[in-house]
């Protein structure tokens, strides 16, 4: 196993301890199941999450159009 080592700003390292305090985690067990759940995808509804809170605020600030102009738009694009 090789060792890495990182620098976190206070704030997560407060966090950290304190999930590691409460889960009865070493900090390398922490870092470690937080790695492996990133890279094997299982964060995927988080990411998904994000991005549509993300959409959902650009939308917010848009031009308003009726629902009329709306389907219009979806069957020219569907004609294409």
């Amino acid at each position: 196993m090789n060792t890495l080592s990182i620098h976190l700003p206070d704030n997560l390292e407060q966090q950290l301890s304190v999930y590691c305090e409460q889960n009865h985690r070493s900090k390398s067990e922490a870092i470690r199941f937080a790695l492996e759940s990133f890279f094997s995808g299982t964060n995927q509804t988080e990411l998904e999450d994000a991005a549509m809170i993300r959409a959902i605020q650009e939308g917010e600030n848009s031009e308003t159009i009726s629902r009329a102009e709306l389907f219009k738009l979806f069957e020219t694009q569907s004609c294409e």
